[in-house]
């Protein structure tokens, strides 16, 4: 084989190898709301999946808000939501104007999912998201609880929260 083919050879598999590999590993699917679920799921604390105590602080008939600004071209506002299930199951997402908050919070389709566990004054939270250029991968990351919820998110008892996680 001449070295013209073996270099051409060699360009085409680091080619292959670099822009391929992320659909070949793919380890996600997309819901009908443009969301991310793990084709199987991985995540750590579904091994042992927490139960909710009374006295934790969490609440399965609130939601958990958080308002944020970001710079980017033009300033846009975003309200983040954490909806709490008993079984150590949560959901996250962002409001939008297209529907009612109430059904926003319901969507059980729509929005980033995960597992939590509660340890003292702190909530464990393992969420499985979706980068630019990867396969999906679980993050772990904790915030601070305490008897007025979680710190820096607004607690809001909402009435008509329905629906059973599904991951």
């Amino acid at each position: 084989m001449g070295w013209k083919k073996l270099v051409g050879l060699m360009l085409v598999s680091v080619w292959v190898s670099s822009c391929c590999v992320p659909v070949l590993q793919k380890q996600f699917y997309t819901t009908e709301y443009g969301s991310h679920r793990p084709i199987k799921s991985k995540f750590t604390l579904s091994k042992n999946p927490y139960q909710l105590k009374e006295g934790d602080h969490i609440y399965t008939d609130c939601i958990y808000k958080s308002s944020f600004t970001m710079d980017g071209s033009e300033k846009k506002d975003y309200t983040v939501f954490l909806r709490f299930f008993a079984n150590g199951r949560f959901l996250r997402d962002v409001l939008n104007n297209d529907s009612s908050p109430v059904e926003q919070y319901n969507n059980l389709k729509k929005g980033s999912v995960g597992y939590y566990k509660v340890e003292g004054d702190r909530i464990i939270l393992e969420e499985f998201m979706v980068g630019a250029h990867d396969c999906g991968k679980y993050h772990i990351y904790s915030l601070k609880i305490s008897d007025d919820g979680i710190e820096d998110y607004e607690t809001i008892k909402i009435t008509g929260l329905t629906g059973k996680p599904d991951w």
